[in-house]
């Protein structure tokens, strides 16, 4: 409620943010759409229908993340995951893409593993390694929404540096993934420090890559996923109409 005293219009790229708005006496707030709903390869999966069954052999997305840290912290465990997968699931395919500047200290570290992902780096080479997947382990952030919009099942983990571990008690939401957050029910598995556990995720991520209910689960939520995201209109193009309204009526009331 503070907030209205000095914000006219709250602009959201997510659909359930103007509900919270109005549930706790906040300014006045617009869904224009999310920015990844223009994105140029997304298009191609928006448009097709939903992949239900898994190809077999499956393909694997390893995303452990776009920063250093997260990669350090997660890698390790997303290797043992995939090896324990590959050893339930023989000719299983793995797809890493990663960053331009991770990708020598990422291929100096799968080297090692028993079972070794393609290393893929570019936005045409991951977008092409999202076609081609069955189902995703990733670290949980953005790419999650990505996954969920391209229709790709998924299992999120994630392990916070020491410092920020140290107050994790801050955090209150009932959960860190944004596909959870708009459907309004945990669609999406997450599994936190000591339950990012290879033996449990590979389980888990099995499930995903056959045709199984919490596969056919996690599709239809992204169904509604993006139904509740769908927009009529770019979302700058949106957002610059309710700006200049804002301008106009402010220039009136003058």
């Amino acid at each position: 409620a503070k907030m209205r005293a000095y914000i006219d219009h709250a602009i959201c790229a997510l659909p359930f943010e103007p509900e919270v708005y109005r549930r706790l006496d906040g300014p006045a707030a617009t869904y224009v759409g999310h920015p990844l709903l223009t994105e140029p390869a997304l298009q191609a999966f928006l448009q097709s229908p939903l992949k239900s069954r898994p190809a077999d052999p499956p393909t694997l997305l390893l995303l452990p993340g776009s920063r250093r840290g997260e990669i350090d912290r997660l890698l390790g465990d997303f290797g043992r995951t995939f090896q324990r997968l590959a050893e339930r699931r023989p000719g299983l395919r793995g797809v890493l893409p990663t960053l331009p500047r991770h990708r020598a200290r990422i291929e100096r570290a799968v080297a090692d593993w028993s079972q070794r992902p393609e290393v893929v780096t570019g936005e045409t080479a991951k977008w092409a390694a999202f076609a081609k997947a069955d189902a995703a382990l990733a670290a949980s952030g953005t790419v999650s929404l990505e996954l969920a919009l391209a229709g790709i099942p998924m299992a999120l983990a994630y392990k916070l540096d020491p410092v920020a571990y140290r107050f994790r008690y801050l955090v209150t939401a009932w959960t860190a993934a944004l596909p959870n957050f708009i459907t309004g029910h945990p669609l999406v598995p997450e599994h936190f420090h000591e339950f990012v556990r290879p033996e449990h995720l590979a389980r888990r991520i099995e499930r995903l890559l056959t045709d199984t209910p919490e596969r056919a689960a996690q599709i239809a939520g992204f169904a509604e996923i993006r139904q509740a995201m769908a927009i009529d209109r770019p979302p700058g193009q949106a957002a610059a109409e309710i700006v200049a309204e804002l301008i106009e009526s402010n220039r009136r009331e003058r």
